[in-house]
């Protein structure tokens, strides 16, 4: 019979490994797609607006520093971290004419 400690050990490192195996994002290389070129500009898109009212362009933006933030999954205690930086430094980021 394995110790009570075994088993914990055991029990810990199966959950990380499944926790780790959830949050596993292939890059766009393992997609099929291509990543984009460093210091070059993003090629255009438009994309829906997150009120579902219309679209929104990179275009629309032209002149300004942007900021696109992308993140896995709501509620991880990372990306919400994140995301809430954003929120606290907004200021900052407006006195450098930029738009998140």
């Amino acid at each position: 019979m394995i110790s009570r400690r075994t088993f914990f050990s055991i029990l810990f490192a199966s959950c990380l490994a499944f926790v780790s195996w959830l949050n596993f994002a292939p890059d766009a290389n393992a997609l099929g797609g291509k990543q984009p070129p460093i210091n070059e500009p993003a090629p255009e898109f438009t994309l829906p607006t997150n009120t579902g009212d219309g679209e929104i362009s990179l275009g629309d933006y032209r002149g300004k520093w942007v900021v696109l933030y992308f993140y896995p999954q709501d509620f991880t205690s990372g990306c919400t971290l994140e995301a809430q930086r954003f929120q606290q430094d907004l200021p900052q980021y407006q006195d450098r004419n930029a738009q998140i």
